[in-house]
């Protein structure tokens, strides 16, 4: 249980939420996330409702991913905005959210198919300009991202996990 409160203080969910929908204290879990309280001194039953949490979110964030790949999980809204991530030293890629049927509050992510990456590269090396994706990709989002592997995912607006796809 302690890997698993530690995953969830570092998810990037607010205490705030994990105690509203956990049922405790706020100040409790407030005082867990900021290490003012160390794990091994919270009451157990503190400790049983955050795994509790845990598992109902995180815990099962692996089962979520292969049912979305498989097709047996729907996806809904879009960001239309994107979502770009910089990486020092190499040209931006960017990355579109989705919404998750009957998982409100989980966003997954998917990266831009590979060859758009490629001429991402060209226009990052000179060698082109965002005329050549335009040019190649005719559906904004099913030619230019890859629904087949999620890359990353987000609970309740907390910071992005990445995914290791194998």
């Amino acid at each position: 249980m302690r890997e698993n409160i530690e995953i969830l203080i570092n998810s990037g969910i607010t205490a705030h939420t994990v105690a509203v929908d956990a049922g405790l204290p706020r100040n409790t879990v407030y005082r867990i996330f900021s290490g003012k309280t160390e794990i091994g001194n919270v009451k157990f039953s503190t400790i049983e409702k955050l795994n509790e949490y845990y598992l109902d979110t995180i815990g099962n964030i692996e089962d979520i991913i292969m049912e979305i790949e498989s097709g047996k999980v729907e996806l809904t809204t879009t960001d239309p905005d994107f979502l770009k991530i910089d990486y020092d030293g190499s040209p931006s890629s960017e990355w579109i959210a989705h919404g998750i049927e009957g998982h409100e509050g989980l966003e997954v992510f998917f990266s831009e198919h590979d060859f758009v990456q490629e001429v991402r590269q060209k226009i990052y090396d000179g060698e082109t300009d965002e005329l050549e994706i335009e040019e190649m990709v005719y559906n904004e989002y099913a030619d230019r991202f890859n629904y087949d592997k999620i890359v990353a995912y987000r609970v309740d607006g907390g910071k992005i996990n990445w995914v290791q796809n194998e």
